[in-house]
């Protein structure tokens, strides 16, 4: 019986390999489907997956990046800091029409410096700093005085930063408070104007100041 089938033209090996072959081929094209099926359910699962990462990151870790422009604006005002603020002062008896220069190295980066003058007696009170015996600070203003009549713009919560004073010889000039190590040395140089006229240097922080507890609590 064996000897009498026929397969064909082929031998019996060549028809199973035939049939495997097939097989392989119908196996093979039910799969790929259901592969690229998966292959695009992963591909979505991870996009998915990396949004989410990137916009949980995008919330509050990138709120507390530092930018190049707040590190500049913050060096800009080091800056602005560090640099003496020349002024001014126009005393009488001095050769040069211009005044007397007055280099002045401010608390504040937002303040303003100006020289103003007043006939005696001020009515000021000023008092020296507990945290830095170099600086000086105006406290009150008491009735009756130059200042609160109006002669000068001088505020509570004014530093100052110079006095004009007589010398032995008559002459004026003017005395940073750097060289006062007490409130009794700035006052006897107010006093010494032997013309009664007193120039002050004096710095303002008004957007400090109008926020402060007190006037001159900001530079404390």
């Amino acid at each position: 019986l064996g000897s009498s089938v026929k397969w064909e033209g082929q031998a019996p090996a060549a028809r199973c390999g035939q049939r495997q072959t097939m097989a392989a081929r119908k196996f093979g094209a039910d799969r790929r489907p259901v592969g690229l099926a998966a292959l695009l359910l992963l591909l979505l699962a991870a996009t998915s997956a990396t949004t989410a990462f990137i916009g949980a990151r995008s919330g509050p870790v990138n709120r507390g990046i530092v930018t190049r422009g707040a590190i500049q604006s913050e060096a800009a005002k080091a800056a602005a800091m560090a640099r003496p603020v020349e002024v001014m002062v126009k005393v009488d008896g001095q050769d040069s029409p211009g005044g007397i220069k007055v280099e002045v190295k401010k608390m504040a980066p937002g303040s303003k410096v100006a020289s103003v003058a007043a006939m005696l007696p001020l009515g000021l009170l000023i008092t020296q700093s507990e945290q830095d015996a170099g600086v000086f600070v105006v406290e009150d203003i008491r009735a009756g005085g130059a200042v609160a009549l109006g002669e000068a713009n001088i505020e509570v919560g004014d530093i100052v930063h110079a006095v004009s004073t007589s010398t032995p010889d008559g002459k004026k000039g003017v005395i940073p408070v750097s060289a006062f190590k007490t409130v009794e040395d700035l006052s006897e140089a107010i006093l010494g104007n032997e013309d009664g006229e007193v120039h002050v240097v004096i710095e303002r922080n008004e957007e400090a100041a109008s926020q402060a507890s007190s006037p001159i609590s900001w530079m404390f």
